[in-house]
């Protein structure tokens, strides 16, 4: 599993900034293979047991499936290690950023 870390910064437009990401991931998400779909779902559910969290969310990039984690604190850390090798075994990345993580899958 790489791991990044990602300066961010917050939108100026917040609600035009999510519109135009859930638009663009339906978008998306056709293009996507089945299997990278179900990676994604499983590595959703991996993350949803090992943090708690503010947010989850799933959305289809261009070059990535990506699963953002907001103001996560690890809740079960045998879960957090299953997720971690779980990443490693799919090539996924995870991305620090100001307010969680971001696990990126591929395409």
């Amino acid at each position: 599993m790489q791991e990044k870390e990602l300066d961010t910064y917050p939108a100026s437009n917040a609600i035009y900034a999510f519109l135009d990401a859930r638009k663009r991931s339906k978008e998306n998400e056709p293009t996507f293979p089945i299997h990278k779909q179900i990676i994604g779902d499983e590595l959703y559910e991996l993350a949803s047991k090992a943090y708690d969290y503010f947010g989850l969310y799933k959305t289809y990039r261009k070059n990535f499936l990506a699963i953002k984690v907001s103001n996560p604190v690890v809740k079960d850390h045998n879960m957090k290690y299953t997720l971690e090798e779980f990443m490693s075994a799919n090539n996924c990345t995870k991305v620090r950023t100001n307010t969680g993580f971001i696990f990126r899958i591929p395409k």
